[in-house]
C-alpha cells in the first residue's frame, strides 16, 4: 500500500491549508487519488490535516 500522504496533490492540499487555515471537502476529495480505498490512509490524512490545524469546511 501506498502512502498518499506523500503525494503531491496532498501536499499541495497541505500548502493551501496552511495559508488560508482551511481547505474545503471538495478540495480533499479532489486530492485523495480516486483508487484509495484504505480508511487508513484517508484517515492519515485527516490527522495531518488535524496536527497542522487545519479545518475542513464544506465551502
Amino acid at each position: 500500500m501506498r502512502d498518499i500522504t506523500e503525494t503531491p496533490a496532498i501536499q499541495a492540499l497541505l500548502a493551501k491549508g496552511r495559508k488560508s487555515g482551511k481547505v474545503t471537502v471538495a478540495d480533499l476529495n479532489e486530492a485523495i487519488p480516486e483508487d484509495t480505498t484504505s480508511s487508513e490512509q484517508i484517515e492519515a490524512v485527516m490527522v495531518m490535516l488535524m496536527e497542522e490545524h487545519i479545518n475542513v469546511v464544506e465551502k
